[in-house]
């Protein structure tokens, strides 16, 4: 026998969770089928451009069959960093997007039930979309999110905003929606515009997706700290660019913005182009009126529902004068459910916090247990005053 000692064990106690992947992303796009690499309406897994590519999407694909698959693909990884997943749903051409985002046996739905709830945010993107179709897309696009969200799959949606109008102030305003999870971007690479004349109308739906999905849940994506975006020149899907005389000038632009679309912007005196907002297709008063804020709520409830799973057909103590639940279960609920959204999200919300009413009998299996789960968000600084002024002393005397 060894000699006597003392043994130490090191054991797991900390009840850690499993990273939620929140980069996980979808893509649907038009594409032609390529032997058995290229299915239609065969979901493909990506985590890196150089593997697209190994299946036969590459920039000679796109070219070759008036598509902009491996475009769309390549802006995601030029903002989301290699190994980040992507979804990728490949569909035929000329497929309209309700078709796409119909519930019952759409592209969309198919790719979110394969993917078994881990796109968090999803694009759209189409080479023959009207964009007098944006309004019917918006709605069909909210609907998927409601339906998904039923069935806890919960996620983001990107419309390519393609030929954007030419008088601008024709144009829907988003803000009259009520499409709380849907994104509209309507702008483009200049450069990439001018490749084939089947992209001329493109928008960088791709970008936006690789955007979104390389930040925290609760930042915006027009944060100018993210750095700027990988292009030399800002356009609109109908052709304008910064290069060109007859630009947008920043009041027109402005207007555009109070639409509540994505495009990309400058700032006098910085050089490189920015996100100009994130919002989503809602009136401005809406809880969840940009990417952030929808994304950040449903993070929190998907959370908190996986550990109040974890109490799912349990047998708890009843207070025998009551008849009730036993108020130390309800704290208990309550502070494992706070405890795992804080333990998760520390750097995206700025508090939680989990409240049961204990006076609910368990005695009705068709009445749930009723908790609230209050989230303090983060809040972003969305415009600043400096007051420069002469004075005589700097004192504080």
């Amino acid at each position: 026998m060894p000699l006597s000692n003392v043994t130490i064990v090191r054991q797991q106690g900390l009840g850690k969770s499993a990273r939620r992947e929140d980069g996980t992303s979808g893509l649907i796009a038009d594409a032609v089928a390529v032997d058995e690499k290229i299915i239609i309406g065969e979901p493909i897994l990506l985590t890196s451009l150089a593997e697209a590519e190994s299946k036969g999407i590459t920039k000679a694909y796109d070219l070759a069959n008036k598509v902009m698959l491996w475009h769309h693909i390549s802006d995601f990884y030029a903002m989301a960093p290699k190994g980040t997943k992507l979804f990728v749903m490949p569909v035929a051409k000329q497929t309209p997007m309700t078709t796409v985002l119909a519930i019952s046996d759409g592209a969309a739905a198919k790719l979110l039930t394969f993917a078994k709830g881990a796109i968090r945010q999803l694009a759209l993107s189409s080479m023959s979309e009207e964009f007098a179709n944006l309004a019917t897309n918006v709605t069909a696009a909210q609907a998927l999110y409601k339906w998904a969200a039923e069935r806890n799959k919960s996620v983001q949606i990107l419309i390519e905003g393609r030929d954007f109008v030419e008088d601008y102030s024709t144009a829907p305003s988003l803000r009259e929606m009520s499409a709380n999870r849907v994104s509209v971007v309507i702008s483009q690479d200049p450069l990439v515009a001018v490749e084939d004349v089947d992209y001329a109308g493109y928008a960088q739906v791709g970008l936006l997706l690789g955007s979104v999905a390389a930040i925290p849940v609760s930042r915006d994506v027009a944060r100018v700290r993210n750095g700027a975006l990988p292009v030399s020149a800002a356009g609109i899907s109908n052709g304008r660019n910064s290069n060109n005389v007859g630009y947008y000038d920043d009041d027109q632009l402005s207007a555009i913005d109070d639409m509540g679309y994505i495009f990309m912007r400058t700032f006098d005196g910085m050089s490189g182009f920015y996100w100009s907002a994130d919002y989503t297709a809602v009136a401005s008063t809406d809880d969840c009126d940009s990417i952030r804020m929808g994304r950040t709520l449903d993070k929190a409830a998907d959370l908190a529902r996986l550990k109040a799973l974890e109490y799912l057909r349990d047998d708890v103590e009843i207070d025998s004068t009551t008849g009730q639940i036993a108020i130390e279960i309800v704290r208990n609920i309550e502070s494992d459910i706070e405890t795992s959204v804080l333990t998760q999200m520390a750097d995206e919300v700025s508090g939680v916090e989990c409240t049961i009413d204990p006076e609910q009998s368990l005695w009705d299996s068709a009445s749930p247990l009723i908790v609230d789960l209050a989230i303090v968000a983060r809040g972003v600084i969305y415009r600043m005053q400096i007051n420069v002024f002469y004075t005589n002393s700097l004192s504080n005397d």
